[in-house]
């Protein structure tokens, strides 16, 4: 109200990433003119290499005072830029005006809140990953890039894990991680031929819409992400057009269509061009294998899912990155071998909870894996009704019916508590069990002629707790394996 008494002209508008895309292209033309690789970030931000342009201009300052007087003379549109060694930091020169020396990014970076810098957008994370690392480490006193950066690169990233060694990296003056260009790369692209041609702001949501839905499907079938995307168009007198947009922090199917609507609308509604658009053309930035990296282009996840995300992240923040391990699944004939655990990164497509349904090969005779593998597999003893222990040959046959398990004698007395809360007591009843299933160990390590480790497993339902575990019989021995729930 009080803005409105000052300015009764004045227009409050509410965000719309639309409108102010299509307002920013006259902006990005007029730029377009002194610079070249122009790249956006969002409406209202871009980015362009500085060497070669400052060198035509005569320096730094002379090309910050062109651009200005360039774009203010073209578009009217307040501008500000910013110089320096990274990205980060030109970021927030830009809102000063001001060109950073080259080598004092880092101290001109050390009063700079880390809130300031995370909220730039610039990490490739979720915003509820973000706002737990930024709770945590205000937590700490680390509310600066420059005691961020005191502390040592090793601890940071043992503590926080990767994003808490890209926020390191930012805080300490130097650039985010591009993606590693391989020699093998592929360029992803697709191309429209519009018939009619483009020219209303109506034909462009949709042909954006489909152009865009094409470059995910090929995307998503050869298991790539990207960095972003380069529009191009062409039109009915052959005149080539090329924007180039980051996608930072959010790949959703959603960003690449908003952005290429954005640009299209931009060059229809700005006069970048009196004419129709007759080709259609995107190609995929730095396209690079998607692996592990916990993106949502290939959908969003649900709401529980998100937040067990955002537990885990906590729980990394909190205890350090390593101390949060998941399973995988990863082949084998035994579920201790064909179960990996390793430290959390990201959603993988095999996680633990496949391994509950049937596998292949002898698996099969015996039903699914155990919910339950035991971190170290616990010894027992296994007897028939006249008390003589279970023998199993080399062909897989037991030498009687297993009929008891018990606590096997000269174990440890914290094993034989697990066994004895697990069992239900010392000596329980098998009422039932399932056919052996023989593995013969590392096939590719013989010697003289006999298998490595072999070992033989069968399902043994109890009495007692009325429970299934899993027995490994090996060298003569049985041990409870895994534990069914």
């Amino acid at each position: 109200m009080q803005a409105h008494e000052l300015c009764p002209e004045l227009v409050d508008l509410s965000p719309d990433p639309s409108r102010e895309g299509r307002a920013f292209e006259p902006v990005v033309s007029a730029a377009a003119q002194l610079a070249a690789n122009l790249e956006v970030l969002r409406p209202g931000i871009l980015t362009a290499p500085a060497v070669g342009p400052s060198k035509w201009a005569g320096g730094e300052l002379q090309l910050q005072e062109l651009l200005i007087e360039t774009i203010v003379s073209a578009t009217g549109a307040e501008v500000m830029v910013g110089i320096a060694d990274t990205l980060a930091a030109a970021w927030l020169a830009a809102q000063e005006n001001r060109i950073l020396p080259p080598g004092k990014t880092a101290h001109y970076l050390s009063n700079i809140t880390l809130s300031e810098v995370v909220h730039l957008g610039l990490l490739d994370y979720s915003q509820a990953q973000l706002d737990d690392l930024l709770a945590v480490m205000l937590g700490l006193g680390l509310d600066t890039c420059g005691k961020l950066a005191q502390a040592p690169k090793n601890a940071v990233y043992a503590r926080f894990g990767d994003l808490g060694l890209e926020l390191w990296n930012l805080a300490s003056g130097n650039d985010i991680a591009v993606v590693a260009k391989s020699q093998h790369t592929p360029q992803i692209r697709v191309q429209i031929d519009c018939d009619p041609g483009l020219e209303t702001v109506e034909m462009a949501g949709f042909v954006a819409k489909r152009a865009a839905d094409l470059l995910i499907s090929k995307l998503q079938g050869r298991g790539y992400s990207l960095r972003g995307v380069t529009i191009q168009a062409v039109t009915e007198s052959a005149k080539h057009l090329e924007r180039t947009w980051l996608l930072l922090g959010e790949k959703s199917a959603v960003a690449i269509r908003d952005r290429v609507r954005w640009q299209l609308q931009g060059w229809l509604q700005n006069g970048s061009l009196a004419e129709i658009i007759t080709q259609l053309t995107l190609v995929a930035v730095d396209p690079y294998p998607a692996g592990e990296v916990g993106e949502s282009l290939w959908g969003t996840a649900n709401a529980k899912t998100a937040a067990a995300y955002r537990l885990i992240s906590r729980l990394q923040t909190t205890l350090g990155e390593a101390e949060v391990k998941q399973p995988f699944y990863q082949g084998g004939y035994d579920p201790r071998s064909a179960v990996k655990v390793e430290k959390y990164h990201a959603p993988r497509n095999l996680a633990l909870g496949a391994l509950k349904l049937d596998r292949e090969g002898a698996l099969r005779e015996i039903g699914k894996w155990p919910e339950i593998v035991l971190e170290r597999p616990l010894p027992v003893q296994v007897v028939d009704s006249e008390d003589k222990s279970i023998l199993i040959d080399a062909a897989g046959e037991m030498s009687s019916t297993p009929a008891w398990l018990k606590i096997g004698k000269g174990i440890k007395a914290a094993e034989s508590r697990i066994l004895r809360e697990l069992l239900g007591g010392d000596c329980v009843a098998i009422e039932k069990q399932s056919p052996v299933w023989q593995v013969w160990g590392q096939w590719w390590c013989v010697k003289e002629g006999n298998y490595e480790n072999p070992r033989a497993y069968l399902i043994a339902s109890l009495g007692g707790k009325k429970i299934d575990i899993l027995l490994c019989y090996q060298q003569g021995g049985w041990l409870i394996d895994g534990v069914y729930t």
